[in-house]
């Protein structure tokens, strides 16, 4: 019953799994969460350290290496939806966060809507990764419960394998 209630998903009305995955520009996956309940949020998961490095982590040592070849000045940036909510964790790291610019008023702004098209010019790649991702039919579905104590690793293959799957 207790695994039954963290797998619940009000959001999908449902019990499944959740991860974060962050990629490249390209969609080549960077770092992979641990598979969550469907309760688990965005910022419980990018901090829980039981699969290798916590995103703060990854972060810091992207961060050390993005500045080595690019200069010290330079910034790294995640890109995430809007409902994401990572943005204060994002600061904390000296990040920049970047998301879709939300309706005020049911408008948007000029300015807002040019930056949301070249937002959405880059995301189409990390949005064709997620898709190739979930195209391993494995993760659809109902997986058997002796499965479960696996899940981890059967995300990961999945995710990695994945970047071999022909592009759309």
């Amino acid at each position: 019953p207790l695994g039954q209630r963290h797998a619940y998903s009000d959001y999908y009305a449902s019990h499944c799994g959740k991860f974060e995955l962050v990629s490249d520009i390209t969609g080549l996956p960077l770092w992979v969460s641990c598979c969550f309940g469907g309760r688990g949020s965005e910022r419980a998961i990018m901090e829980y350290d039981g699969c290798g490095l916590t995103f703060k982590e990854y972060w810091g040592l992207f961060q050390k290496q993005f500045q080595e070849e690019f200069g010290e000045d330079a910034t790294l940036a995640l890109m995430a939806d809007k409902g994401t909510r990572v943005r204060d964790l994002v600061k904390e790291l000296h990040g920049q966060y970047i998301c879709p610019s939300s309706l005020k008023d049911g408008l948007v702004m000029l300015v807002d809507a040019e930056k949301n098209e070249e937002i959405a010019q880059a995301r189409v790649h990390v949005e064709r990764a997620i898709g190739r991702v979930k195209r391993f039919r494995i993760l659809t579905g109902t997986l058997p419960h002796k499965l479960m104590p696996k899940i981890d690793d059967i995300l990961f293959v999945c995710v990695w394998a994945s970047i071999y799957q022909p592009c759309d």
